[in-house]
């Protein structure tokens, strides 16, 4: 993982850890994670060589460009990553639980919605919606830091998985 990538990672998990004590770090812990991901992603287009095709005259790369060029470049595998595994893995669950209680496959399962790949593929596409919240200060507090972190880093090993862990 390149260099600057990793110090924006780096500067994400100390603020996250060190808001145990300071709890107004979470939203900073949150863009930066952010913004790490977004720098591997531009890392990872100049490795590459192969960057988003705009029509403006200098174009201007966002997180939500970038993500949607990496998807359909393959650069990520939605199958693949961790956090699209452990969401099939709870829905698993839940639908085992309500199966319990119901009785019926059928109506277990009608309580919870299927996560396909394209789903998902959507849902990556729309982080950039969630980070540009934090950005510019019109997000509460948000109770899911932890898992925008750890979807981050997520996608950034999966973008540069033959090389150190961040």
């Amino acid at each position: 993982v390149p260099t600057s990538t990793r110090v924006l990672w780096n500067t994400a998990r100390n603020l996250y850890v060190y808001s145990w004590f300071v709890w107004r770090f979470l939203p900073v812990a949150e863009l930066y994670g952010y913004a790490a991901l977004e720098n591997a992603l531009r890392q990872k287009c100049a490795q590459e060589d192969s960057f988003p095709n705009t029509q403006k005259k200098k174009p201007i790369y966002n997180l939500g460009m970038l993500l949607k060029h990496a998807l359909s470049e393959g650069w990520i595998n939605v199958e693949a990553l961790s956090t699209y595994k452990r969401m099939q893995e709870a829905r698993a669950r839940s639908v085992d639980r309500a199966l319990l209680v119901l009785g019926d496959k059928e109506s277990a399962e009608a309580g919870f919605a299927a996560l396909n790949p394209e789903i998902f593929r959507k849902r990556l596409e729309g982080l950039s919606f969630v980070r540009n919240e934090i950005a510019h200060g019109s997000s509460p507090l948000s109770p899911t830091v932890h898992s925008s972190l750890v979807q981050c880093h997520d996608l950034i090993q999966h973008l540069f998985p033959s090389q150190p862990y961040i």
